[in-house]
């Protein structure tokens, strides 16, 4: 999928970009001369989906500042959370210097401030003030990114050690007893997402002749096996705006959020179309011929929460889920290798269509009446 070069001004900024900055939290009670130089040298971008903020391993070139709309944060393909306006974006990888460790892609439509990375670690060096209000603004976030499954506390221990190079001893010191008195009590749960009804598309896929394949592998080649097959599998779903839920064994359940993407359907299906046809020959190891079946299903699902108190999972459910899962079942005995249902089907559009079979079939359900009524892909037959 071609990316959108994004629009960069580098003008003068606003006023009211500047108020936004200002009202972010990470410049109170920083000397107006170091607020200045920092936004002197900023630029304003507008991005439009499907832009790309920064993908993983880039170099931490810049902080970001989201003054409209919002981004979401992937790693492998999985998405973590979301950013809005007023909320920062990229400290981690800034403060660590280190490159990027997640994809941030725009939802729909967004405008961001940038702000040099050697500008602002130069900042950070000689402000103490500065640099408690970024450590107050890292903890936080990572608070935040711990709940949503994406990162872990302890890096904080490691942006610390960065921060404490790059100040005297003495302010270090003076910084970080501030520090500490912000941070929460040890043991403290964070906060479950509650479930929440979406509409969305649900992909199911798994390798066919699996089982023939594990047999004839060693354990430790086995496992590069289905790192190298998921990864990729992961990419191509997330390139279009798909994302995984859960990886099992040798499948992967993954969905798509209308209320994010109203054309969730068409992306699947064209993530899907790329997995069937493109696999690489022998890119897993050495692998030659891997066959993915895969089945798509639309409707309603809860995502959020769910399990034991003390393990929750954050995931999806619901009977589309099921019919997925049945659909890619039924490749086993199809001479397609993908199966889309009827909703789906309505939902693409016309040239997508076309490369389906012209009539539908029926599919029975497990421990339920009604039947589900499947397209096949016609360019995928085997």
């Amino acid at each position: 999928m071609a990316v959108n070069e994004p629009k960069q001004e580098r003008m003068n900024l606003s006023s009211a970009v500047k108020r936004q900055a200002a009202a972010s939290g990470v410049f109170d009670g920083v000397l107006t001369d170091v607020v200045d130089r920092l936004l002197d040298g900023a630029s304003v971008r507008t991005l439009v989906s499907p832009d790309v903020l920064f993908r993983a391993g880039e170099n931490s070139d810049a902080l970001y500042l989201i003054l409209t709309g919002s981004v979401s944060l992937h790693v492998n393909g999985q998405l973590i959370t979301r950013r809005t306006a007023g909320e920062w974006i990229g400290e981690q990888a800034i403060v660590d210097t280190c490159t990027r460790s997640a994809d941030v892609m725009v939802d729909h439509e967004a405008t961001v401030l940038a702000i040099d990375a050697s500008v602002f670690l130069d900042e950070l060096r000689t402000s103490p003030e500065l640099c408690l209000n970024f450590l107050r603004l890292v903890s936080e976030k990572l608070r935040q990114s711990t709940r949503d499954r994406g990162f872990f506390y302890a890096r904080e221990h490691a942006i610390l050690r960065s921060v404490k190079s790059r100040t005297s001893r003495e302010a270090f010191q003076s910084i970080l007893s501030d520090f500490l008195d912000t941070l929460p009590e040890l043991g403290e749960a964070p906060d479950p997402v509650e479930p929440r009804e979406e509409i969305a598309v649900i992909v199911a896929t798994d390798i066919r002749g699996f089982t023939k394949i594990s047999e004839s592998l060693a354990l430790v080649d086995l496992q590069g096996f289905l790192n190298d097959y998921l990864t990729y599998v992961a990419g191509v779903f997330a390139r279009h705006g798909i994302y995984i839920d859960k990886y099992m064994g040798d499948g992967v359940l993954a969905y798509g959020l209308f209320s994010l993407n109203e054309k969730c359907c068409e992306s699947a299906v064209r993530a899907s179309i790329e997995v069937v046809t493109s696999t690489p020959e022998s890119a897993f190891g050495g692998i030659s011929g891997v066959i993915t079946g895969i089945g798509i299903h639309y409707g309603t699902i809860m995502v959020g929460d769910f399990g034991a108190r003390r393990r929750l999972e954050y995931t999806i459910i619901g009977d589309p889920v099921n019919v997925s899962s049945r659909l890619q079942d039924a490749t086993k005995t199809s001479p397609s290798n993908l199966l889309i249902s009827s909703q789906v089907h309505l939902q693409v559009p016309e040239s997508l269509q076309r490369r389906f079979s012209a009539n539908p079939k029926v599919i029975a359900m497990h421990n339920r009446d009604e039947k589900v009524a499947y397209f096949e892909f016609v360019d995928g037959a085997v």
